[in-house]
């Protein structure tokens, strides 16, 4: 199975059926029955639901207090306050999650039935206290009036499915005849009252009224909620089939996708949540600076060695992603992990093309800084084999001194110590090419050897050895055969003094085409390896709806 861009470790697929996502609604990883079309909906029409309940509920008071103080019962200003609160939260939260908007959904609608409860009961007692058994009846049928509206709004701002709607409409519906139970059984004396009204005819209008009201509204809810989902369907213009994770980085999670439309597979690369969830706001401002950097940056070059970027944006609910191509192949790391150093010839070959992305960056004024193994993968790029892609810009510098992009956040390492030049860990100012032509010479270290330039036990150890050690000849630290100038080059990747290093990409690639190579790695070799080593893996099936 192939990873995709990020430096990412590649899992066994875990997810089922497919799921959707787009930046207007679909399903996200994790989300449950919850699709962002719901929580979208939820949020829009929740603040002008408790603004008018609140309003509605102050307007009563006003009423009741111009009328007669005495009549005002302490569930008026209870519920008013509560709802107050609830508006006031919903305004200043705009991205609010779907989970805190259903529990002010609740709450919401709980304040609103107790409200119409304690009306209701005091309403069939004054009524009762008129000696008229009619002014009860109607009563009762008031309160299931009022219970019918509390249903319709219900029905009409709230995003659903049938089985939850069901679950709040039902209590609803029954809750004239519990008031009414409540009433009688405290007051006897009502209950004999009203028996010459309440006949069969009378009690089973009452209970088929109520009847089609719930069914109504479980049944407009469901259609509703439906509707809505569809019209986000339709007016999105990049809705993707998620089919399985592949991989995790240090930023996010990465998702093997399929656009609904164009059916190409894709990789969709969604910042991890749990680093934006820890209370620490500027960590997370950092750590989306930091994601939108790596999308805008990739998707500036146009170099085919550099990962292609599709889309990129924002969702509804604040959830940062891009999509990626969708690479079938293995990172340098698990390469020479798996099947040892390379021959001189391929590695050479991979180091070109990555310094035909690099000098690309480099060419827009873009630093990658975080060059390893990993973030670089070893494809087949349609009849092409070893096709080599630059992936995870990550921790790109912007050389431009007009923007502070130095972003750094707690608990995410800033470089790879195995591969970090000295003036990275000295942090002195000196960032620049010279320090992606030093992770490279690392990296082509590895490639020659399978070993580190500077094997330690600790980070900390690992970067003092970069900044003071002079690291050994790659043709001492292996028996496979290595030419002098091969050796020079790296040799000279990993001077201390970025001014030591090749001035560039462009002139490290040329330094690395004069090297006279024992044995050649043609297209043909790189085919044969990968028919044997690494045969094409069938992408999962997309799971069909049932």
């Amino acid at each position: 199975m192939g990873a995709i861009g990020g430096s990412v470790a590649v899992s066994t697929p875990r997810c089922g059926a497919s799921q959707k996502f787009c930046p207007d609604s679909g399903m996200m990883p994790g989300a449950g029955l919850e699709t962002r079309a719901t929580g979208t909906v939820l949020r829009m029409l929740l603040r002008p639901l408790a603004a008018l309940v609140f309003l509605g509920s102050l307007a009563f008071i006003v009423r009741e207090w111009w009328i007669d103080p005495a009549t005002l019962r302490w569930a008026g200003y209870v519920v008013t306050a509560v709802v107050g609160a609830m508006a006031a939260w919903l305004l200043r939260d705009g991205e609010a999650s779907t989970v805190k908007l259903r529990m002010i959904e609740a709450a919401l609608f709980a304040a609103m039935a107790v409200q119409g409860a304690v009306v209701a009961h005091d309403s069939l007692l004054t009524a009762a206290a008129s000696g008229d058994p009619g002014l009860v009846l109607f009563a009762l049928g008031m309160t299931l009036l009022d219970f019918t509206v509390l249903m319709a709004a219900y029905a009409l701002f709230i995003p659903n499915d049938w089985p939850r709607a069901s679950l709040v409409l039902v209590p609803m519906a029954l809750a004239t005849p519990v008031i009414w139970w409540a009433v009688a059984a405290r007051n006897p004396e009502v209950a004999e009252l009203a028996a010459p009204v309440l006949t069969f005819g009378a009690v089973s209008s009452l209970v088929l009224l109520g009847a089609v009201a719930v069914v109504t509204c479980i049944v407009g809810t469901m259609l509703i909620t439906r509707y809505r989902s569809m019209a986000f369907d339709a007016r999105s213009d990049a809705l993707y089939d998620l089919r399985s994770q592949i991989g995790e980085g240090g930023m996010g999670e990465v998702w093997l996708a399929e656009h609904k439309t164009l059916a190409r597979p894709a990789a969709i690369k969604i910042v991890r949540p749990d680093l934006l969830a820890d209370g620490d706001k500027a960590a997370g401002t950092n750590v989306i600076k930091r994601f939108v950097r790596e999308a805008q940056a990739t998707a500036a070059l146009r170099s085919p060695h550099t990962v292609e970027i599709y889309d990129f944006g924002v969702t509804d609910e604040g959830t940062f992603y891009y999509v990626m191509e969708y690479l079938d192949g293995l990172d340098l790391g698990t390469l020479v992990k798996r099947h040892g150093p390379l021959p001189t010839a391929r590695a050479v070959h991979m180091l070109r093309q990555a310094c035909a992305s690099l000098e690309d960056a480099h060419s827009h004024g873009l630093v990658h800084r975080d060059i390893k193994p990993a973030n670089l993968f070893a494809c087949r790029l349609g009849t092409e084999y070893d096709f080599t892609k630059v992936l995870d810009f990550g921790l790109v510098k912007d050389q431009k001194p007009t923007q502070n992009t130095q972003l750094t956040v707690d608990g995410l390492t800033t470089g790879t110590p195995a591969y970090m030049a000295p003036e990275m860990a000295l942090q002195d100012g000196r960032v620049g090419p010279a320090t992606d032509i030093y992770a490279l010479g690392c990296v082509a270290y590895w490639l020659l050897t399978g070993k580190l330039v500077f094997d330690e036990p600790t980070p900390v150890a690992m970067i003092v050895n970069h900044v003071k050690t002079t690291p050994e000849a790659p043709s001492t630290r292996t028996e496979l055969p290595i030419p002098s100038a091969l050796d020079e080059i790296v040799l000279r990747c990993l001077e201390k003094e970025p001014a030591d290093r090749y001035s560039s990409m462009r002139e490290l690639a040329a330094a690395l085409a004069t090297v006279q190579l024992g044995d050649e790695w043609s297209s043909a070799h790189a085919e044969e390896w990968w028919q044997i080593h690494q045969p094409t893996v069938e992408l999962p099936k997309l799971a069909k709806a049932s």
